[in-house]
C-alpha cells in the first residue's frame, strides 16, 4: 500500500506540521510505504518531497501564493485576528500526486497558499484528512467560537462587528460545493474536542469520523537528570522550574496573558530561589517584564533532542490555551516526565488526568491555575507520583507503533 502524506512543512511550522511528519515516520518504521509531499522541505528525509525555501526562486513562488491566499480576507473586516486561508490560488499538487500514484492520501495542515481546496475533488484515491485545526469545515478561521459552523454561514448569522467581504461565508460555501462529492474520506482528529467539533459541522458531519492521538520518539523524549540538563542550561538546581512555550506564544489563543495573571498570583508568595519561569518559542521579553519572577528566554528550540532536555529539567509545563486540539507539548512534556497543568478545554483532558498527571483548571480562573501549579510543585513525594504517571501516560497512547497500528488499519479498511 502507498500513502502519501500531504503538509504545507515537514519538521518546521506549526504543530500540525511535525505530527504530519512523526506519523509519516511512524508508518515507515512499521514498513507502510509512506511519502510527504510539502510545500516547503527542511529536513534530509529522501521520502519527504518538495523544494527547500533557501531556494530563491521558490522562495519568491511561496511568498507569492501566499501572498494571494490573503488577498480575499484583505476585502473584510472582522475585529477577530486569527490567523485565515481562503485556499483559493491554484496548486500543482494534482500532477505530484499523479506521480506517486498512492492509494491513500492522506491530508494533515495544507494552507499557507499549497492546496486550493477545489482540488481535492479532482484527485484519485481514498482520502483520509486528519484535521489538526477547525479550518476544514469552518470559512478561513483555523479556530473560531463561533457557531456558524453548525448552522452554515448564512448572511443571517454573521458575527456582530464584522464588516464589508463575508470572506469566510465565501470560503465555506466553496467548500461545500466543492466537497460535496468526497464520498470516499475519513476523518481523524487528535483529539475527542475536534471530533465533537467535526460531528456537528455542516460540511463533515456525515463522514466517518475517528479519533487517533498523534505520537512522540519516545526515545528522544524520555525522562532525564535534572541536575545535570540545569547546569547546561544554567539555571538553579534548586528551584522549581516553570515552563511555557509554543510554536508562537504571541498568539492569544495560547493564553499567555491568562499566565501571566496566574503567574502575578503565584509570585507574591514566592522567593526569587523558588519558583522560576522559562519559556520557549516566539516571544517578547518586554512581554513578561511584570512578572515578579526570574525567567530565561530561550526563544526558537529547532531540535527535539533540545526540547526534550528542556521538558526534562522543568518541573510543571503549563499550557493555559484558550482553545487547542492536542498540543505536541503536552505530549512532549509526559513522555519526558514533566507534569502539566492547563485549563479543562479542548484536547487537554484527553492527554491530562486531573491529580493523576497534572492538573486541570476550571476554563479560564486564573485562580485555580495559579493553584494548580502550587498543588503540581509543593509536595515532592506528590511530583514523584506525576511524573511517573505522565510517563505511563505517554507509553500507553502516544508512541509511533501504536499510532502507524492505528492508521494503518484506517487505511486497509478504507481500500479492501
Amino acid at each position: 500500500m502507498k500513502v502519501a502524506q500531504l503538509s504545507t512543512m515537514d519538521i518546521k511550522g506549526g504543530g500540525g506540521s511535525m505530527a504530519a511528519y512523526r506519523l509519516h515516520t511512524a508508518l515507515r518504521a512499521n514498513n507502510v510505504d509512506s511519502s510527504l509531499l510539502v510545500k516547503f522541505k527542511y529536513s534530509d528525509d529522501k521520502n519527504v518531497i518538495g523544494k527547500h525555501p533557501t531556494n530563491e526562486l521558490v522562495r519568491k513562488i511561496s511568498s507569492f501564493s501566499s501572498f494571494m491566499d490573503e488577498i480575499p480576507g484583505k476585502f473584510s473586516n472582522s475585529p477577530d485576528t486569527v490567523y485565515r486561508s481562503s485556499a483559493w490560488y491554484p496548486d500543482g499538487v494534482a500532477r505530484k500526486l499523479k506521480e506517486l500514484n498512492p492509494d491513500v492520501i492522506n491530508l494533515h495542515w495544507i494552507n499557507g497558499g499549497f492546496v486550493r481546496l477545489e482540488s481535492l475533488a479532482k484527485w484519485q484515491g481514498s482520502i483520509v484528512w486528519t484535521m489538526h485545526d477547525m479550518w476544514a469545515f469552518c470559512g478561513t478561521e483555523h479556530y473560531t467560537s463561533d457557531q456558524r459552523y453548525q448552522e452554515g454561514y448564512l448572511k443571517t448569522n454573521r458575527p456582530a462587528g464584522e464588516s464589508g467581504f463575508d470572506v469566510n461565508r465565501w470560503t465555506w460555501q466553496r467548500k461545500q460545493k466543492a466537497w460535496s462529492t468526497l464520498t470516499d474520506l475519513v476523518v481523524v482528529t487528535p483529539s475527542k474536542w475536534l471530533a465533537s467539533c467535526v460531528r456537528k459541522s455542516v460540511l463533515f458531519k456525515n463522514y466517518r469520523i475517528e479519533v487517533i492521538p498523534n505520537s512522540v520518539n519516545q526515545e528522544i523524549f524520555k525522562p532525564q537528570e535534572k541536575i545535570v540538563l540545569r547546569k547546561k542550561h544554567n539555571i538553579n538546581p534548586q528551584s522549581k522550574l516553570i515552563l511555557f512555550g509554543a510554536g508562537n506564544t504571541a498568539s492569544p489563543r495560547k493564553g499567555v496573558d491568562l499566565l501571566k495573571k496566574a503567574l502575578k498570583k503565584l509570585s507574591v508568595n514566592a522567593t526569587h530561589n523558588y519558583i522560576e519561569l522559562v519559556v520557549f518559542g516566539k516571544y517578547q521579553p518586554e512581554d513578561y517584564s511584570d512578572i515578579n519572577l526570574p525567567i530565561k528566554h530561550l526563544g526558537h528550540v529547532a531540535g527535539e533532542s533540545e526540547i526534550a532536555e528542556i521538558y526534562s529539567m522543568a518541573d510543571v509545563f503549563v499550557a493555559p490555551s484558550r482553545q487547542d486540539n492536542l498540543p505536541n507539548t503536552i505530549v512532549e512534556a509526559l513522555a519526558c516526565g514533566t507534569p502539566c497543568v492547563a485549563f479543562n478545554i479542548g484536547g487537554m483532558p484527553d492527554m491530562i488526568d486531573h491529580q493523576n498527571n497534572g492538573y486541570l483548571a476550571k476554563a479560564f480562573d486564573v485562580d485555580e491555575l495559579a493553584a494548580g501549579i502550587v498543588w503540581v510543585l509543593e509536595d515532592k513525594e506528590r511530583w514523584q507520583k506525576l511524573s511517573s504517571q505522565s510517563r505511563i501516560k505517554a507509553e500507553n497512547n502516544y508512541t509511533y507503533s501504536e499510532q502507524a497500528k492505528k492508521y494503518s488499519e484506517l487505511y486497509q479498511s478504507i481500500t479492501v
